[in-house]
């Protein structure tokens, strides 16, 4: 994107005095305008800046093992939660029952049914959580992982891959300022995750600080929550 104008920047190419040269630029009258190997390189520096240290990739993995079961266990399904289940599966048939012998209008039949199908997806959500923990533990330990190597990830990969890849880092567009990616842009979750891996890389005595922050952050993540899930996926 334009950092001035805030639109995509289009690409093209222009001939030289022996071959061709490509480049991104804006539309006029803006005169931003990149080399196509600038942009590159730019672009793989700032994936080699989000490498994760093997150090902060252990400590994330232990982190959110805990994190994961301790969400799981403030939603643990018990017996009452069976029970509550099979009492609202017994509603809707029985609403479905009074409908059909003329004792129940539509409207009536269908507020009612709406109402005990928002309960009963919620418990179905509740229960399909639950079941797939070790699966989601899967996810982000193979996501962790991917983020050890992300930028070779990135070269090796098929074109499609490598815009779902940019996808998952960046929620919006991104940009190119004062000669590289503007960190601003990136999901917050691997922003955060980028610059606890910076301290471990600078700094290495700072052990107890660099735990604090990691764990600050697996603390505030919703690590259920699908749209985490779909960005360690990528």
């Amino acid at each position: 994107m334009c950092p001035k104008c805030h639109i995509k920047l289009l690409a093209s190419s222009s001939k030289g005095r022996s071959k061709h040269y490509a480049y991104y630029h804006c539309v006029s009258p803006c005169n931003t305008r990149y080399k196509a190997k600038d942009t590159e390189l730019w672009f793989h520096e700032f994936l080699n800046g989000i490498n994760l240290n093997k150090n902060a990739q252990n400590l994330l993995n232990k982190m959110i093992t805990q994190r994961v079961k301790s969400q799981n266990k403030t939603q643990k399904i018990g017996p009452s939660h069976f029970k509550k289940l099979a009492d609202i599966e017994n509603r809707l048939h029985k609403i479905q029952d009074l409908f059909v012998d003329g004792n129940m209008d539509a409207e009536d039949y269908h507020k009612t049914k709406n109402r005990y199908k928002t309960i009963l997806d919620k418990l179905k959500t509740k229960e399909s959580q639950q079941n797939k923990q070790a699966d989601i533990l899967d996810i982000y330990k193979k996501g962790i992982k991917k983020l050890e190597n992300i930028e070779n990830l990135f070269v090796m990969s098929e074109i499609n891959q490598k815009r779902k890849l940019i996808g998952s880092i960046f929620p919006e567009k991104f940009y190119f300022e004062k000669n590289e990616v503007r960190t601003a842009d990136i999901n917050p979750i691997l922003l955060k995750i980028a610059n606890v891996n910076k301290a471990y890389k600078e700094n290495k005595k700072r052990d107890k600080s660099k735990k604090n922050d990691l764990s600050h952050l697996v603390l505030q993540i919703d690590l259920l929550s699908n749209q985490n899930i779909e960005l360690f996926k990528a």
